[in-house]
């Protein structure tokens, strides 16, 4: 049978858990409406495609030879697994690698390696991939969050230190990608549009399916993150513990100090993420609309909710503006 492959690649911190926690719940209305498969995190993380992208994250496929050996590995675990499945849709942050932007210096500085695995591993059965992108000071503050709940005891100067700000681009990213297989949707939509249609969104257009989840979305805090509070703790304690006990201990902070209960935390000053939004505002805005981010969304009657998203979150440059041109750029 002939496979098709739909690969949502994340970004971290960027509703993925949302997407996976209901896309897991509706898996067999998916697949008996839809003739969709959907795989998780839970199916391939362990998988050799899920050691192979671990791997490259880590940059521990310089060699040639461990490279290709690891990408049949890839190939012979598809073929066996999903060969009597036609429409497949795989949703995983891990394609990326890790949210450890201090070791990349950026914002998934190896994402050329990433689409050289996936044109290799998938072939011509790639058929789309999926990006949601995040303003880049809320998404490297997420990122940060992410490194306090996973143990590691690093300040956020230490971590925005080792990150370059030239590598910070949405657009340099999505260009490593195949132009006409790669679809962008801003995150931050999701607060003018609610969870619901947010998922019906994302995988509507990843698929070219138009999808209508029915029953209740389970949304919220799903993976929540430290309170402001909750990572002064985490700082001061951890470190003062024995390594094997600081994860259990981390956990019981996390429990009682999420920004479920406490203010989410925020590091970057209201001056600071301003220069950051004015840095990347040529490039966000250059991404939602080379991936006709703005047609797609307008053609579904969102044009007012992008118009908003853009206006609060990307640039100062409106929807209208962006739809003047009737061709992408290539």
């Amino acid at each position: 049978m002939t496979n098709n492959f739909y690969i949502h690649i994340g970004a971290h911190k960027a509703a993925s858990t949302t997407l996976q926690v209901n896309l897991s719940r509706y898996k067999d209305e998916l697949l008996k409406k839809n003739n969709i498969t959907y795989i998780g995190p839970a199916e391939i993380s362990p998988s050799p495609i899920g050691e192979h992208f671990r791997k490259l994250s880590k940059g521990k496929l310089k060699n040639n030879f461990e490279f290709n050996e690891s990408i049949k590995q890839c190939r012979a675990y598809l073929q066996e697994e999903f060969d009597c499945h036609e429409n497949i849709l795989l949703s995983w942050e891990g394609f990326l690698g890790h949210s450890s932007l201090n070791i990349y210096g950026g914002i998934y500085t190896h994402s050329q390696d990433v689409a050289l695995s996936l044109e290799l591993i998938f072939q011509k059965k790639l058929k789309s991939i999926l990006l949601i992108i995040r303003q880049q000071h809320d998404f490297i503050e997420s990122c940060y969050l992410q490194q306090v709940k996973e143990c590691k005891s690093i300040s956020f100067n230490e971590f925005t230190d080792n990150i370059n700000t030239k590598k910070i681009s949405w657009l340099k990213i999505t260009e490593s990608f195949p132009y006409q297989a790669t679809k962008v949707i801003p995150f931050e939509i999701i607060h003018e549009i609610g969870s619901k249609r947010f998922i019906d969104l994302c995988v509507s257009h990843l698929t070219d399916i138009d999808i209508n989840f029915e029953g209740t979305i389970l949304n919220g805090h799903l993976n929540p993150s430290f309170s402001e509070l909750g990572v002064k703790l985490s700082l001061e304690t951890l470190p003062l513990l024995p390594p094997e006990k600081r994860r259990d201990f981390n956990k019981i902070l996390f429990s009682q100090f999420s920004n479920i209960n406490y203010p989410r935390a925020s590091f970057f000053t209201k001056m600071t993420k301003n220069l950051i939004k004015s840095a990347c505002e040529e490039d966000n805005i250059k991404t939602l609309k080379k991936y006709n981010t703005h047609l797609f969304l307008k053609g579904i009657g969102l044009e007012k909710e992008l118009n908003e998203t853009i206006k609060k979150h990307y640039s100062t440059i409106l929807f209208h503006e962006l739809s003047h041109s009737n061709k992408s750029e290539s």
